[in-house]
């Protein structure tokens, strides 16, 4: 229990099957027994890609662009709130972000290696949380994902377009760059296809992917797209995440935000918002609810 300043009055109550009764009363002073000190880091790693500048006539956007409006802002939104609302309760917070247009620009380059010193650094007393917003594909089908950066690009094989692996982001690489961190992880994934990033077909794959605990928000099914709306200036999964860490999640009013309620609330919104247009998925295996949010 989260102490206020000064006295505090706890009241313990049991009633059994015969309705008898049992109660204790303490009375704790705060200034005598204050709270626990915060502890540990928060690894805040955001990432947004509005822009595709090697890719403008293989998509169905507007002029067959495939260049996205709210990524970016998505990607900004969510190290900001999330510093705010899930790094209240750890002793500090590392950010790195890469957005279009700001200093670290999200290339493949960068985000294979950026990520992967950058989580390194966390102790097992830390949370990392990865957060990525922009397109993600399957190719052909496949149960392979990849995310696009800003470089992605295809070129011509025997007169086929094929994705240039080297401009591409293979999901493992990512999922790798996760485990490897010590500490909680989590990963919030706000692309097409987005619960493609965590699933796959094969025992051995999945077994790895269950070994290494990561907890994963995901915007939409392996078969889906995830949608932006204007309205609300974010995609509707972020949209609901940045609304949910706010303390719309804090479902049982007791102004601390589990792990569980931030993905009921995120679940509800997000169908909301798109008419169960869009339905997200949330992965956490043999994982204990913990909260992401407390005073």
């Amino acid at each position: 229990i989260t102490l206020e300043p000064g006295a505090n009055r706890i009241v313990v109550t049991a009633i059994d099957d015969l309705d008898k009764i049992a109660e204790v009363v303490v009375q704790i002073d705060a200034r005598i027994h204050p709270a626990p000190e915060r502890k540990g880091t928060l690894h805040i790693a955001a990432i947004g890609v509005n822009r595709y500048p090697f890719l403008p006539k293989i998509c169905a956007g507007p002029n067959g662009s495939c260049d996205l409006k709210f990524a970016g802002a998505d990607a900004r939104f969510f190290s900001d709130v999330a510093g705010r609302t899930v790094g209240a309760g750890f002793n500090k917070t590392r950010l790195l972000r890469m957005v279009d247009g700001e200093t670290m620009e999200p290339t493949a380059r960068n985000i294979r290696r950026e990520l992967e010193e950058f989580f390194l650094a966390a102790e097992p007393e830390d949370t990392t949380m990865l957060f990525i917003s922009g397109h993600g594909i399957r190719p052909d089908g496949q149960e392979r994902y990849y995310f696009l950066p800003k470089d992605a690009r295809r070129t011509l094989e025997d007169g086929k377009p094929r994705w240039d692996k080297r401009s591409i982001v293979n999901w493992r690489s990512l999922r790798q760059a996760l485990a490897d961190a010590n500490g909680r992880r989590i990963m919030f994934v706000d692309t097409c296809h987005a619960a493609a990033a965590w699933y796959v077909a094969n025992d051995k794959l999945e077994k790895q992917a269950r070994d290494s605990e990561v907890i994963v928000f995901s915007a939409t099914k392996a078969d889906s797209v995830a949608v932006e709306i204007a309205a609300l200036g974010h995609g509707a999964f972020t949209h609901a995440l940045l609304e949910g860490l706010r303390g719309g999640a804090d479902l049982s009013r007791d102004s601390v935000i589990s792990l569980l309620e931030l993905g009921q609330f995120v679940d509800d919104r997000v169908r909301a918002v798109t008419a169960k247009q869009q339905v997200p998925i949330f992965y956490m295996s043999g994982i204990e609810n913990f909260a992401i949010v407390r005073p």
